[in-house]
């Protein structure tokens, strides 16, 4: 009978001790996704490209009208990249082009997909990954996008590729300096001393 009593006491108290007047979760408040955008742009401008990817990120999701949205999204991508964080931001890249396929910023993510691959190259000897990845991003940018504005700069990137798997360091070096001579306008000869490494 005492044990009978302690359950039901114990069972009472379970209830009442689960049911509270007072909500611990309360859903925050729709902020302006204007400040949001603008906060974040700030804080692009100073540089500080985490917080700028933040703000991006909120942004995206509280805009209404999709061009804004989108707009958001690769700003965020771009703030991603500014940090270095490639995974981060190449997931990003995915999921603007598969979100917003035709957004007009779709050709400018396509662009920087190139880049960051470009980039991720560090030692053939090491690991090859990197640069085939560069190359075949470069090469269907400059198939699907041949007269785009970013067309010249990865150009100028596949060639550097080329001459990075084909050419010893000497020579690479000699043929960067030459592509920004040549992209600066200058007139530049290059004198080719070294044979590519077989």
């Amino acid at each position: 009978m005492l044990s009978r009593f302690f359950l039901i006491l114990s069972f009472t108290l379970l209830i009442f001790s689960c049911s509270k007047d007072k909500l611990i979760y309360e859903p925050s408040k729709n902020t302006d996704p204007y400040k949001l955008y603008k906060e974040g742009y700030a804080a692009f401008n100073q540089n500080d490209f985490f917080n700028a990817s933040k703000k991006f990120s909120e942004a995206e999701v509280s805009f209404e009208n999709i061009d804004l949205a989108a707009k958001s999204a690769i700003m965020n991508c771009f703030s991603l990249y500014g940090i270095n964080f490639y995974s981060e931001s190449l997931e990003n890249i995915e999921r603007f082009l598969k979100t917003y396929p035709s957004d007009k910023n779709v050709i400018y993510a396509e662009y920087l997909k190139a880049i960051i691959f470009f980039e991720q190259i560090s030692d053939e000897k090491k690991d090859l990954k990197p640069l085939l990845n560069a190359k075949k991003q470069i090469e269907y940018y400059l198939k699907k996008y041949p007269d785009s504005d970013y067309a010249l700069d990865l150009k100028f990137c596949k060639i550097v590729g080329t001459i990075h798997l084909n050419c010893n360091y000497n020579l690479k070096s000699q043929c960067i300096v030459l592509l920004h001579s040549l992209n600066q306008g200058d007139n530049v000869s290059l004198r080719v001393d070294e044979e590519p490494l077989q």
